[in-house]
């Protein structure tokens, strides 16, 4: 969280608690009418006490799978949450700066191990969420592969540079090296390097076989759903 973050929490807490102290005692109506026309949804409640109708989830960003797990059996599935998106969990890059965002930098669709955990841990969480009502969201990283470093090793202990993967992609499998620079040019979004990152060629059909075979392997593990990163930039196809 940054600080401009952490000071609108702050903020937004205080105002609550001026407002909680001097707020009108006088007793509220028993029925309360909303203005005409605004719609009015049906009073329909889970047992969790959650509405039907506004299903809420939580990104637990960075987290260990097993922690993860622990909080869906702990907090989330007790207190009625639908879903929660987890960072992605395909093996990546390893930056001396053990930044977030070597998380979305891949070097192989492996999940055997990243910086939240092991394949096994992933599964078991999954499983102990789902088996408390709470869904797991992968945030997919599909657009690109890693630039730093370059030569490097992955997480799972992969060796890889810039536009070779071994066993996965070859340079033959990227676009053409180019800057994105024009935000009115869709050509230049889809097909050019968003922060220089060797951006994946999903024009064509093997490509577009090796990102379906991760999703769907993570799909038969019991994974909930997708969010797909840099979603912009992935030519439609």
């Amino acid at each position: 969280m940054n600080g401009n973050g952490f000071v609108v929490h702050v903020s937004l807490a205080a105002c609550l608690t001026v407002a909680a102290c001097s707020r009108d005692t006088t007793a509220p109506p028993s029925e309360y009418t909303p203005p005409a026309g605004r719609p009015i949804l049906d009073q329909l409640y889970r047992p969790s006490g959650r509405a039907v109708a506004g299903d809420v989830f939580v990104h637990l960003f960075e987290w260990k799978w097993p922690d993860i797990a622990a909080d869906c059996e702990q907090v989330l599935g007790p207190a009625g949450f639908a879903a929660v998106q987890v960072s992605p969990p395909q093996e990546h890059s390893m930056a001396a700066s053990h930044t977030w965002s070597q998380r979305y930098q891949p070097v192989s669709y492996s999940i055997d191990r990243s910086r939240s955990g092991t394949r096994a841990e992933f599964s078991d969480m999954v499983n102990r969420c789902k088996a408390v009502g709470v869904g797991v969201y992968v945030d997919a990283v599909i657009n690109h592969m890693t630039n730093y470093p370059s030569p490097g090793v992955g997480s799972n202990g992969t060796a890889y540079t810039k536009y070779s993967y071994p066993g996965l992609y070859t340079p033959a499998d990227f676009h053409p090296a180019c800057v994105v620079n024009d935000y009115q040019s869709a050509a230049n979004v889809q097909d050019c390097e968003l922060f220089s990152l060797p951006d994946l060629n999903t024009g064509l059909a093997s490509v577009r076989q090796k990102i379906a075979d991760y999703l769907l392997m993570l799909a038969r593990l019991g994974v909930a759903g997708f969010r797909i990163d840099a979603a912009k930039h992935i030519q439609q196809v």
